[in-house]
């Protein structure tokens, strides 16, 4: 049984954010995703192209689309916003386009691009990835997760 500081569970792509984000601010992560490779809807989005983001930067107006007005997500979209994700991958090389609508695409219209980068940023902060691994439950100890479970009846213990 290893310790980390973080153990996320899901590798679609707020998983693998996430998790490269608190490996980023100097977090020990583990990553569990129970299929073979992370982010496999990835793939299959924006009919394989993959729509990264809205290319609406006013996060007013952004929020304002959503059902109910939207409010809640904007703490978070202030944080991490379409403007901070076509940031990110530009950052990491990916050269992007706004089609109609404000989709916004990798130029190469290929998902595999965007997956490329994602398993990048894991590798490139050190986040620990177990493919293959089914979560069966938690061990909750005065309110607070303490442990993993995982289906073979491992366990992982981590801080958050």
């Amino acid at each position: 049984m290893s310790n980390f500081d973080v153990v996320v569970i899901g590798g679609g792509p707020a998983g693998v954010m996430a998790a490269g984000q608190a490996a980023e601010n100097g977090k020990k992560v583990l990553l569990l995703e129970k299929n073979d490779r992370i982010g496999r809807k990835i793939l299959i989005t924006g009919k394989g192209r993959c729509n990264i983001t809205q290319a609406e930067f006013n996060l007013r107006i952004l929020v304002e689309a959503y059902r109910g007005g939207g409010k809640f997500l904007f703490s978070a979209l202030h944080r991490f916003g379409p403007q901070s994700v076509v940031d990110f991958f530009e950052s990491y090389g990916l050269k992007i386009k706004i089609e109609r609508g404000g989709r916004v695409f990798p130029v190469s219209d290929d998902a595999r691009d965007v997956l490329k980068i994602l398993e990048k940023y894991l590798v490139d902060h050190g986040v620990v990835v177990w493919l293959k691994t089914t979560v069966k439950g938690l061990s909750i100890e005065n309110g607070l997760v303490k442990e993993v479970v995982l289906s073979d009846k491992r366990t992982e213990k981590a801080n958050n």
